[in-house]
């Protein structure tokens, strides 16, 4: 769901707020991150926020990435040919974002957030 400006804006500040008043973050202006993403036209929205399916996707999606840069640096890929390569690449991106996904939730829960819909 695409937000206006001023709508996007209210709610990621209220959720900044939460955020502060929770002690998790000390800034009072959005990441650089967010600044991108709304002038890439996306909804900003702070970690905490996301769904896990976008959390899976954030966090395996990175994790996929960092792994591919320090693959050459393991003895353990040391000759591996590239299928089981990749498939060891997926299936570990996939149990770090799960991982990470979950711990989100639990976060979340723990801090008493609110939703996103409800800010």
């Amino acid at each position: 769901m695409y937000l206006n400006n001023a709508e996007t804006h209210r709610r990621y500040d209220a959720a900044l707020a939460e955020l502060r008043a929770r002690g998790v973050f000390r800034s009072t202006r959005p990441s650089m991150s967010a600044r991108v993403l709304h002038w890439l036209g996306f909804e900003p929205r702070p970690i905490p926020y996301l769904d896990w399916k976008q959390n899976l996707l954030i966090f395996g999606a990175g994790f996929a990435v960092a792994q591919l840069l320090v693959d050459h640096l393991l003895s353990a890929t040391e000759g591996m040919s590239y299928a089981p390569h990749l498939v060891t690449l997926v299936i570990s991106a996939l149990a770090f974002g799960a991982l990470m996904a979950l711990w989100q939730i639990h976060r979340k829960n723990k801090l008493g957030l609110s939703d996103w819909d409800d800010l």
